[in-house]
């Protein structure tokens, strides 16, 4: 079978089957629904959007049942997968697909997003004066009944105790990427199972990793759209561009985002993202899976391409930046967790040198090898990796390291984590050595972060290729928040290091901090460029 990158059927303008009618009835009923954002007041089903219910529900056998029981949607977000799924729960709770006494359910991975159904349904039903009159709205229980016919609706989430016992007629999933487990999913099918007819329909983004259920569904769907007649009663509707496709192409956008060329998602917001993602390595793996449907073998997003780091491997001549200005970056572990010191040098050609000092505690190289593969005891005999003895880093060695530092170079800030390094900070401060207390929060790590990227892609960031810092920034995984803000975040592997990565990244924050400041070169003259 030809690969696509999206279903043919859903606008190649061929005959869709419709036996009974129920296809077009459901189209109808659809297009006389009222939505307060759309065009004219009218719910705004647009083509793509007709053939997938058309499709649903005009595919019958010979005694009038649908043919589909379960239906798999994976498509980009902003592609109105909200409005989709509540115009099809209103079909089975007030339209024409309705069963009186039988209840209708939608489902999410959290109380919030299963929320948003249910508001897009109220929605809907304020805006639609026959609806408004007939349906009660329950916010509080994210509930609507239709009264005449006492059906329910009810927003169900993942940790739902009641679910079992319930005999649902349709149930929608929404983002079913983010359940872990398949617990929920159980008892919606189980509880399906002992009715007719009944509709599981999944409506997601594209997930990330191996180890959830969304997986196990989204590589069954693949195969049963290779293979329809494996499962004649399992509809997969995949929006997905190519792994190997060009992220920026924008005829690949429109191909995996079906409502593009009727402004949803924006094009605008769609062409800053691809921009950020071209220029933030970081950003790439997150823009490919929630816009264009490639499914992520990681949980987390790649922070940095490391063939693009590896062109700052140039030789460093530490001893020769002795006296030069200096900001330092410290990251104290605990217990068995490494401690770093990265010394960052503002060179006047705008380079930024990166010298880390690593710290684990020699009885732990080992296990450590055992466990992560890694050469530790090796990194150690090249001078690559500083021990302190016992099985916990002896952070009064450390704390030792940072004086002499102190010593040797012109040291203007002490950028070290608040958790936990109150002893050493107040002993550092005390003595008058600058302390900056760096957070490890959205706020603090995200302008670093953003700073020691830019030295990365624009090939200023020099760390002469040391290898265990090296191995921290392949380890490095970030998480953003809503306003794209980001910080540090540990892989599902608690054993993959990255204390390094994060020392760098605080100390070359705030040498971007003093530049931007206009301070770093105050009263100092350069000494001459040592970096090759």
């Amino acid at each position: 079978m030809k690969k696509t990158r999206r279903p043919e059927w859903v606008d190649d303008d061929s005959p869709l089957p419709d036996p009974h009618g129920y296809g077009q009835r459901a189209v109808d009923y659809i297009k006389w629904l009222r939505h307060p954002k759309a065009p004219g007041g009218k719910f705004q089903l647009d083509y793509w959007q007709e053939r997938i219910i058309r499709k649903i529900y005009g595919t019958t056998r010979p005694d009038g049942q649908r043919q589909y029981r379960k239906v798999f949607l994976m498509v980009g977000r902003g592609s109105r997968k909200s409005s989709l799924a509540a115009a099809i729960e209103l079909l089975h709770l007030a339209g024409p697909e309705k069963i009186p006494g039988g209840n209708v359910y939608s489902a999410a991975n959290s109380q919030k997003q299963a929320a948003i159904i249910h508001r897009e349904m109220a929605s809907i039903i304020r805006s639609t004066p026959w609806l408004a009159k007939r349906i009660r709205i329950q916010n509080t229980q994210k509930r609507c009944i239709f009264k005449p016919e006492d059906i329910i609706y009810e927003a169900m989430s993942a940790d739902a105790s009641n679910a079992h016992g319930l005999s649902p007629l349709l149930t929608v999933v929404d983002e079913y990427h983010e359940f872990r487990t398949m617990d929920l999913m159980d008892a919606i099918e189980s509880g399906q199972n002992k009715l007719p007819n009944t509709l599981l329909f999944i409506a997601t983004t594209a997930g990330a990793g191996r180890d959830n259920p969304a997986y196990d569904l989204y590589s069954y769907a693949k195969e049963i759209a290779e293979e329809p007649e494996k499962d004649p009663a399992f509809l997969p509707i995949l929006f997905e561009a190519f792994p190997d496709d060009d992220f920026t192409d924008q005829e690949v956008w429109r191909e995996v985002n079906p409502g593009l060329t009727m402004g949803y998602p924006d094009m605008d917001s769609m062409m800053n993202y691809s921009r950020e993602a071209t220029n933030r390595p970081s950003r790439r793996g997150a823009f490919k899976r929630l816009h264009l449907g490639i499914w992520q073998e990681q949980h987390e997003d790649p922070w940095i391409d490391m063939n693009v780091y590896d062109e700052g491997n140039k030789p460093i001549d530490l001893s020769a930046l002795a006296g030069e200005p200096c900001f330092l970056g410290v990251d104290l572990g605990f217990t068995e967790d490494l401690s770093a010191i990265v010394a960052a040098f503002p060179r006047p050609n705008r380079d930024v040198a990166i010298v880390p000092f690593i710290y684990a505690a020699a009885d732990t190289l080992h296990q450590r090898t055992e466990k992560d593969g890694q050469p530790w005891q090796q990194w150690v005999d090249d001078g690559h990796l500083l021990t302190t003895v016992g099985r916990s880093v002896d952070l009064d060695e450390v704390e030792e390291k940072i004086r002499d530092l102190c010593e040797v170079f012109d040291v203007r800030e002490i950028a070290i984590d608040r958790y936990g390094a109150h002893g050493i900070r107040k002993r550092l401060e005390d003595d008058g050595l600058p302390i900056f207390e760096h957070g490890q929060t959205f706020g603090y790590m995200g302008p670093a972060i953003k700073a020691i990227e830019r030295l990365v892609l624009e090939g200023k960031l020099i760390h002469g290729g040391h290898p265990v810092l090296r191995n921290h920034f392949s380890n490095a995984y970030l998480r953003a928040d809503d306003m794209g803000n980001q910080r540090f975040q540990k892989g599902r592997d608690r054993n993959r290091k990255v204390d390094g990565a994060i020392s760098a990244t605080m100390a070359c924050g705030r040498v971007d901090a003093a530049i931007e400041a206009g301070s770093i070169y105050d009263d100092y003259e350069p000494g001459s460029l040592v970096l090759a």
